[in-house]
């Protein structure tokens, strides 16, 4: 076992360096070499390369994870975390995790796949921008994600604008698909799972998505069956479908043939690998976190493998075990399975997970901000400084306010008001006038929420003035009229 060291400041190396030093790590494996330099070596946001060898790689976990491990009892020294991960023999860290832990130079995510969904989902095309610039925004930070497209109406759906009807769930495949094609990691396109109810009346055109166009290339896609689905195709028997799939009074109903459908989805799976199923009233029975439904935590879509299913903005880490490496004597007569060493490092391997999400949650330099600071009482005022006195040195404090707050603490220290000079001084001594909204901002708060018309947008910065307020409220206006100023 290879004995760790104590990992030195990064330098820049050169592309060649790495690959040729990575190579010797790897006994000549050219392939293996040149993936490990281009994927997962530290690197920065210039693409500049800072580890010439997986080694430097497990030096750097293996320091972040023991940095965690000093804040409780009988914490795994670096030396421990490094002899498990040391020439990738036993634990594994996947993907983000190997580019994302102990690195200072980028925002990358310590997650590898995350499902996203609002508590209302929305099927206006502003709710509809909304989740494609959130799968965007998790893309580019290395994360995989999956989410469901039950919400958004079906084929033929009357909408108050020109268009008169619904153009379906298919062109929206097409839009989420082709935003993780444009989106770069690092020379790898993003992942992305697209999952629908089966009853949903766009499933059919759904499960064809993939074979029919041809378009849908940038996505996986899962049906999400339910027992009574299977039910029905087993008896050979109708079944219902209706939008909302979940209402008591739903606007669009039929009925179609079960078995027909599932024989549909059979032969695309074996034509193209799509569908994936999902037996979701299974997933739902057994799934830890819809334990906890009534609290808002239900289980809706997948990660993009399939093999998780998860909550909205809930995430996967993955850390793999190399099973090979605990068969004493392998491909011999008396080869065995070590299970001692094996349950002994799967212990382990679960604690470098749960430090994992330890460096989540404990940033070294949080901040805490508090806003419209100039509504706060004097009694509130008092605290913020023993607030202060506490996290001096720990942490940083901002308070926002209109220019009142100014005008507030200056009219306090003139009259001498008990504890304004010590607020004062907390701080700085100073005020920092931020810059006042202007049509650049309300531009990009309206392209985020799905409106790009420049017309429209120059409408909406005229009318509202700069106010943020008002620009909401015209945005919301606009998407609760389908879309149309």
């Amino acid at each position: 076992m290879s004995k760790a060291v104590k990992p030195e400041a990064p330098q820049k190396v050169d592309y060649n360096d790495a690959v040729a030093e990575s190579k010797k790590y790897f006994d000549g494996d050219d392939l293996a070499a040149t993936v490990w330099v281009s994927k997962y070596a530290l690197k920065d946001s210039f693409g500049n390369i800072y580890e010439t060898s997986p080694r430097q790689m497990h030096e750097r976990i293996a320091a972040e994870i023991e940095r965690i491990e000093r804040k409780y009892p009988n914490p795994m020294s670096r030396e421990e975390v490094f002899g498990l991960l040391d020439h990738f023999r036993y634990v594994i860290p996947q993907g983000g995790p190997m580019t994302g832990i102990g690195n200072n130079f980028q925002v990358a995510s310590l997650s590898n796949c995350f499902v996203i969904g609002h508590k209302h989902p929305a099927d206006s095309y502003g709710g509809i921008f909304r989740m494609d610039e959130e799968q965007v925004q998790l893309m580019k930070r290395r994360g995989g994600v999956g989410h469901d497209l039950s919400h958004i109406r079906p084929t033929g759906s009357p909408v108050l604008n020109s268009a008169l009807t619904s153009t379906g769930i298919v062109p929206f495949m097409e839009r989420y698909s082709n935003s993780t094609r444009e989106v770069a990691q690092d020379g790898r396109r993003g992942a992305l799972m697209l999952s629908l109810s089966i009853k949903h009346p766009d499933a059919e055109r759904f499960i064809d998505a993939k074979v029919d166009t041809g378009k849908v290339t940038g996505a996986n896609v899962s049906i999400k069956i339910d027992d009574e689905f299977m039910r029905a195709a087993i008896a050979g028997k109708k079944y219902h479908q209706q939008f909302p799939i979940n209402s008591d009074n739903p606007r669009y109903e039929q009925d179609i043939d079960a078995r027909k459908l599932w024989d549909k989805i059979i032969h695309n799976a074996w034509k193209s690998a799509e569908p994936g199923v999902l037996f979701w009233d299974t997933i739902i029975r057994e799934s830890v976190p819809d334990c906890y439904a009534d609290e808002g935590f239900v289980t809706v879509s997948t990660n993009p493998c399939g093999e998780i299913p998860l909550c909205p903005y809930d995430s996967c880490r993955l850390l793999a075990l190399n099973l090979l490496s605990y068969v004493d004597n392998p491909f011999k007569k008396d080869a065995k399975f070590n299970f001692d060493k094996f349950r002994s490092h799967v212990a382990m391997a679960m604690r470098m997970m749960d430090d994992i999400i330890d460096t989540l949650k404990r940033k070294e330099n949080p901040l805490v901000v508090l806003d419209e600071a100039d509504k706060l009482s004097d009694h509130v005022f008092y605290f913020f400084i023993s607030l202060y006195n506490q996290l001096e040195g720990h942490c940083g404090i901002i308070l926002c306010a209109t220019n009142f707050l100014e005008k507030r603490i200056k009219k306090g220290l003139r009259t001498k008001r008990k504890g304004y000079e010590e607020i004062y001084s907390r701080m700085g001594r100073k005020f920092v006038e931020l810059q006042v909204v202007n049509t650049e901002d309300i531009a990009a708060v309206c392209v985020v929420n799905g409106i790009s018309d420049a017309k429209t947008i120059n409408r909406i910065a005229d009318d509202c003035e700069c106010d943020l307020r008002r620009v909401k409220r015209a945005i919301w206006a606009i998407q609760k009229n389908g879309g149309q100023a």
